[in-house]
């Protein structure tokens, strides 16, 4: 399914479950989508927060490269859209949290397994970087475990597109303003 950016979707389109963490900048819910029943993790932010922090740009960059990724291996985007006080982006569910917790859980991974998670690592990051995108964030909390146990590269906010200019980065916030992403 393609990414949706829908000005008609909002909040309430979705029942949250529980919260599956919090950051700096807001928090990421299981939801479950009213109309078709899928459950999605959805992280929410917080354009005050973004804002102040001069953090738009990095929210902004992760929706833009997120939407043109499309690899197994890699967390998918579902939607993303903003009520007056929040950006969402709205993604697959990895029922089995991150690769930080399941080291957390077994101290350590047989070679096996490890050889297992490193060969779909670096088919990931090969697909990210045939899209030009540099990969700035690369840490075991950053990699997320789906139902089936394979992983899924997440958290691209730090991430920068090849040959994108320094100055469109720095100027993010003003471009989103622009472009109705953020009020």
């Amino acid at each position: 399914t393609e990414t949706e950016t829908q000005a008609g979707l909002k909040f309430g389109d979705f029942e949250v479950l529980q919260v599956l963490g919090e950051g700096s900048f807001g928090k990421v819910f299981k939801v479950k989508k009213r109309d078709n029943g899928e459950v999605y993790a959805m992280k929410s932010m917080s354009k005050k927060q973004l804002i102040n922090n001069n953090q738009v740009r990095y929210a902004v960059t992760e929706a833009l490269i997120m939407k043109q990724l499309d690899h197994c291996y890699v967390l998918k985007l579902m939607y993303t859209f903003q009520t007056p006080d929040y950006l969402h982006m709205v993604m697959e569910l990895c029922n089995h949290g991150d690769l930080s917790q399941q080291l957390d859980q077994h101290q350590y991974f047989e070679e096996n397994l490890a050889r297992f998670i490193t060969a779909e690592l670096i088919l990931a990051m090969e697909h990210v970087h045939a899209k030009g995108v540099l990969y700035r964030d690369l840490k075991p909390e950053n990699i997320m475990i789906d139902s089936d146990g394979h992983i899924r590269l997440g958290d691209f906010g730090l991430a920068k597109q090849a040959g994108m200019p320094e100055d469109m980065m720095a100027d993010g916030d003003e471009k989103a303003r622009k472009k109705g992403m953020v009020a």
